[in-house]
């Protein structure tokens, strides 16, 4: 199985209180794991099933692999024609549709082969999403169930508009990476409602933390939009308590998306954008070294400076003047870091244009031979 705390900061710290997962939380622990494949996690679930004594999970991820398995049944069966399956690039700026297949096999070898020509693509660049053929009037009307949450289980029907009946997204490695059903009845749906209380899907798990506002943080997770992985904490112990007793008042309506806490990165446009993140997947009290890329020497810059501005601020050891001086260091950094983004995307503009201009002339040049033979 896999290691359910990447963070070593908050394994040392689960450690020192004495505190030990129950198979309840491991289930939780495991199907939450960022950075999983949806494989890895049915395959460590099938490996809690097999050991837990604890009856009632047992019966939970059963109940789990069950609906999974047959639901990716149903999203690979085409028999009938009824479906194509379409392979959807994502874009940084553009999403767009670059194949459709009748076969889910057929589009699957189709994103393989694209990942394999583009190793440096990001994570969840390609899915491919499962869509009905309108074929009469009868299709306009479609049975819509992408969410897994009971809350949307009431909106069964709605007029087309292109919507995708199911969908799988898959990582770098060609891997699936998530898989959302639509093709579910109300019934089976409402057996594994992962928002039931009780269930271990969205369970909330009780966890201490020790740390103060501004540190330095490496996300673990994949970092989503134009920031890196090296952001600001702006949660401290006592707001992290804060926090705990406002989740007890609101029982059982928690779950395990409310085990966060907040951290602000810096975007290549130099404004400061905060995530919350789960704890666990945080590395506290790391920075980021100043390297030789002035980008990153700018970014390391900027983040010193933010988390300095928080620090004191925070603990109330600095005069009003000295915090106006440090806020002011803070925009400046940010701004540096912006024209270091500009310049960075200039070069690389640069060098595109002059590959391009390259392959131009080399193909002319060749072409010319080719005639002169």
């Amino acid at each position: 199985m896999f290691e359910l705390v990447p963070s070593e900061y908050m394994r040392t710290i689960l450690e020192e209180e004495g505190i030990v997962f129950t198979d309840f939380q491991k289930a939780a622990l495991i199907w939450n794991a960022p950075g999983r494949s949806w494989e890895e996690k049915l395959e460590a679930l099938r490996e809690l099933m097999g050991h837990t004594e604890d009856a009632e999970l047992r019966g939970q991820i059963e109940e789990r692999l069950r609906y999974e398995e047959e639901a990716f049944r149903r999203f690979a069966d085409n028999a009938k024609g009824r479906y194509v399956y379409v392979v959807v690039a994502h874009g940084k700026i553009i999403i767009e549709g670059i194949g459709y297949f009748a076969e889910y096999e057929m589009a699957r070898e189709y994103v393989l082969g694209r990942i394999r020509e583009n190793d440096e693509s990001p994570a969840g660049d390609y899915s491919i999403e499962k869509q009905v053929i309108v074929r009469d009037r009868s299709d306009l009307t479609v049975k819509i169930r992408n969410s897994r949450s009971s809350l949307y289980r009431e909106e069964e029907e709605e007029e087309y508009a292109g919507w995708r009946t199911s969908v799988v997204q898959f990582d770098r490695e060609g891997r699936i990476r998530s898989f959302d059903t639509g093709e579910m009845s109300r019934e089976e749906m409402a057996a594994v409602d992962a928002f039931r209380p009780g269930r271990f899907e969205t369970l909330f798990i009780k966890l201490p933390f020790d740390a103060q506002m501004g540190a330095s943080v490496r996300n673990l997770k994949d970092p989503e939009g134009d920031y890196t992985d090296y952001g600001i904490l702006m949660c401290d112990t006592k707001r992290w308590e804060d926090e705990l007793h406002g989740v007890e008042k609101r029982q059982p309506n928690v779950y395990f998306s409310d085990i966060q806490v907040e951290v602000c990165f810096l975007t290549c446009w130099g404004v400061w954008a905060s995530e919350s993140i789960n704890p666990l997947y945080l590395e506290i009290g790391e920075r980021l070294m100043y390297g030789e890329d002035e980008k990153e020497r700018a970014y390391a810059r900027a983040l010193e400076a933010f988390g300095e501005y928080w620090h004191y601020r925070s603990r109330g050891t600095r005069t009003e003047e000295a915090l106006t001086a440090l806020k002011k260091t803070v925009m400046q950094t940010a701004e540096a870091y912006q024209d270091a983004c500009l310049e960075h995307d200039a070069q690389e503009r640069k060098s595109e244009v002059g590959k391009e201009a390259m392959w131009f002339y080399l193909e002319r040049d060749w072409e010319k031979g080719s005639r002169r033979k």
